[in-house]
This record gives C-alpha cells, sequence and structure tokens, in this order.
C-alpha cells in the first residue's frame, strides 16, 4: 500500500516541481530588467530632486532683502526685483511636469515591486499562485513603459535646465546690480 501511495506522489512531486521550473527564466529576466530600471529610475528621480536643490541653493544665496531693494531702489527697482524672482519661479516650473511623472511612476513601481516580490518568493519556495505569466507580461510591460519615460524625460531635461538657468543668471545679474547700488548707497 505505501509503495502504491509513494508511485502516486513521485509523479505529482515531479509535475509540481517542473510546473515551477517553466517560470524560472521568465521570473529571472524581468526581475534582472526590473532592477536594472528601478536602479535607473532611482538614480534619474536624485539627479532631478538634486539639480533643483542646487538651483534653489543657488539663489538662496543670492539673495536680497525686498523691503531694502524697495527702500533703496524704490518701487521701480522693487518690482524689477519682483520680475526676477517670479521669473525663476516660472523657470522652475519647467521641472514640474517631470517631477509628477517619475513620482506617479515611482508609485506604480512600487506596487508592481510588490508583485515582483510575491514570483521571486514564490519562486525560491517553489509555490507559484495564480495568472504567473500574466503578472510576468504585466511587469514586462511597466519595465518597457519607465524606460520609454525615462528616454523623454532625458530628452526633455536639457530644455528645462537651459530655462532655469538663464533665469538663475537673471537672477545672480539683477542680484548683482542691486547689491553694488546698495553698498554704494
Amino acid at each position: 500500500m505505501k509503495q502504491m501511495f509513494l508511485l502516486f506522489l513521485l509523479p505529482m512531486f515531479l509535475l509540481s516541481c517542473n510546473g515551477v521550473e517553466k517560470y524560472r527564466a521568465p521570473i529571472e529576466d524581468v526581475a534582472e530588467v526590473w532592477g536594472q530600471t528601478t536602479t535607473e529610475l532611482t538614480n534619474f528621480s536624485e539627479n532631478l530632486n538634486s539639480t533643483i536643490r542646487s538651483y534653489n541653493n543657488e539663489v538662496a544665496e543670492h539673495s536680497l532683502n525686498d523691503p531694502r531693494v524697495k527702500e533703496i531702489h524704490g518701487e521701480e527697482g522693487f518690482n524689477q526685483w519682483m520680475a526676477v524672482k517670479m521669473n525663476y519661479m516660472e523657470a522652475l516650473k519647467s521641472y514640474h511636469p517631470i517631477q509628477q511623472g517619475v513620482a506617479n511612476l515611482m508609485k506604480e513601481w512600487g506596487k508592481k515591486t510588490e508583485t515582483l516580490t510575491e514570483l521571486t518568493e514564490g519562486l525560491a519556495a517553489e509555490n507559484l499562485e495564480g495568472d504567473v505569466m500574466g503578472k510576468v507580461q504585466e511587469l514586462q510591460e511597466t519595465a518597457s513603459e519607465a524606460q520609454t519615460k525615462l528616454k523623454e524625460w532625458k530628452e526633455e531635461m536639457p530644455a528645462a535646465t537651459e530655462e532655469v538657468q538663464n533665469a538663475v543668471d537673471d537672477w545672480k545679474a539683477a542680484y548683482a546690480e542691486f547689491k553694488t547700488e546698495e553698498e554704494e548707497s
């Protein structure tokens, strides 16, 4: 009886192992692409935030006391200074669509990472459930879309950076002009 039972279990065991193994390569492939894309996405996001922080720090180092500008340079000088500040704030908005896109993708990425974790842990435990290939396909599509978006954002960055850099240059020029006039008075 025991032999008959073991003969029955052995094919079942082999079939269940083979069932998981057929998913190994697709899961490992998508996990590798996912890891590479995660690194690239994280680096891009950090670079974007660092760039914006750098510009904000640069203008902060070249700031004037608004009431003092008005006192020394009058209403016209004050309005010129405020226009320079507003120009910078408007230019900085050129990064907003990229920032928003990255934030949205990062949210989706986090949710999809949970699916990948389920797959990799299921593979390790030899216990995969549900539509495995459907999940793999969805992850592959998400990674591909992320790569496309990253490429687009990288192409948009130079124009946004140029716009902000021009506004920073204007800010620094106005600062130098107003600062020199303040020192002379």
